[in-house]
């Protein structure tokens, strides 16, 4: 699991992780985060093979639609 408090940091640490063989990658985010993460991911050079490994949003879904409900 990938968890920053920095956008910047989550592409670089992503990349070595999705080329690792590790069993599970998540990261932690909306889904806005992450569709947005994936994006920067694509044009850092990840493909879908790679990015298929993601697993993203992580955690329960409590429904919630604000940080603070999170």
């Amino acid at each position: 699991c990938v968890l920053t408090h920095e956008a910047r940091f989550d592409v670089p640490l992503l990349t070595e992780a999705l080329r690792m063989p590790v069993a599970f990658i998540g990261a932690m985010g909306s889904r806005r985060t992450h569709e947005d993460r994936t994006r920067r991911l694509r044009e850092a050079g990840l493909g879908d093979r790679e990015l298929g490994r993601l697993r993203s949003p992580i955690g329960l879904d409590l429904g919630a639609r604000t940080p603070e409900e999170t």
